[in-house]
C-alpha cells in the first residue's frame, strides 16, 4: 500500500472522532513516505486536538462511556408508585433546581417535618411555601419558566429519588388549608405535576460519607453568615 493510500484510509478512519482541517493535508511542505505517512497523521492530530478538548456534541460525550445498563434505563416510570410515596411521606429535605426567564439554572433547599411534601395523587405531589427572605427566586422562575427538578434526601439512607416535572403555584382554599399549621394557612402552594420519577443509588452519597458522624465538620472554620454577606457586599 503506498503512503498516500495508507494516509487516505487512515485519516477517514479518524475523521470519525475528529473534525481535520484537510487543507492541512494539501499544504505540508513534504510528500508522503511510510515514515512520513505517519509524521503527517500526527501532525494532523496534534493540529486537530488543539481547542477540542471541550465535548460540543453527544456523540463524542457517549463513545467515553460504556453502554448503560438496561435497568438504569428502565427504572425510569412517570408515577408516584407505592415505594416513592413512602420516601417522599419520610423525606425532611428536598433540593428544587428551576430555571429563570433566560434561562439560567438555579437550586433552593427546602426542609420541614418528614412528609412535609405530600403526595395528591399518582402524578401530583405538593408543598406550602413557608417564611423566607422573600427573594422568591424558585417562584419567580416557575411563574417564568415552571418546569423542575426535585432531589429527595433522607439523613442516613444512601438512596435519594429524583423527580422532574411541571410545578405551578396555587391560592386556593382548599389546598391551603390542606397544608395550614396551627390553623394558619401558607400564603401558596407550589403543585408539581410530575413526568418522570427515579430511585438514585447510594454512591454518592457513600464517597461523601454524608451521614457519617465522623465525617461531620466543625463550622469554625467559617464566619458567621452575616459577616460572609458582609465582607461579599463590600467588594
Amino acid at each position: 500500500m503506498s503512503g498516500n493510500s495508507l494516509l487516505y484510509r487512515l485519516t477517514n478512519r479518524f475523521n470519525r472522532i475528529l473534525p481535520l482541517d484537510i487543507e492541512h493535508l494539501n499544504n505540508l511542505p513534504f510528500t508522503c513516505t511510510n515514515k512520513q505517512t505517519i509524521m503527517r497523521i500526527n501532525y494532523i492530530i496534534k493540529k486537530s486536538f488543539i481547542g477540542m478538548s471541550q465535548i460540543t456534541n453527544l456523540t463524542q460525550l457517549t463513545e467515553r462511556y460504556s453502554e448503560v445498563h438496561p435497568l438504569a434505563l428502565i427504572k425510569e416510570i412517570d408515577n408516584v408508585e407505592q415505594h416513592a410515596a413512602t420516601f417522599i411521606q419520610n423525606c425532611p429535605f428536598v433540593i428544587l433546581s428551576t430555571a429563570d426567564k433566560n434561562g439560567f439554572a438555579d437550586v433552593s433547599p427546602r426542609g420541614g417535618d418528614a412528609g412535609f411534601i405530600k403526595v395528591l395523587d399518582a402524578k401530583t405531589i405538593a408543598f406550602a411555601d413557608s417564611a423566607g427572605n422573600n427573594r422568591l427566586d424558585s417562584l419567580r422562575n416557575i411563574v417564568e419558566r415552571p418546569d423542575i427538578g426535585m432531589l429527595f434526601m433522607i439523613p442516613g439512607i444512601g438512596e435519594v429519588v429524583r423527580i422532574k416535572g411541571t410545578a405551578s403555584l396555587h391560592t386556593d382554599d382548599e389546598l391551603l388549608n390542606l397544608f395550614a399549621n396551627n390553623k394558619k394557612p401558607p400564603k401558596l402552594v407550589v403543585k408539581i405535576s410530575i413526568h418522570k420519577l427515579l430511585f438514585h443509588c447510594p454512591k454518592a452519597i457513600a464517597i461523601a460519607k454524608l451521614w457519617s458522624e465522623d465525617n461531620k465538620v466543625d463550622r469554625s472554620f467559617l464566619p458567621s453568615l452575616l459577616r460572609i454577606i458582609e465582607d461579599q457586599v463590600q467588594k
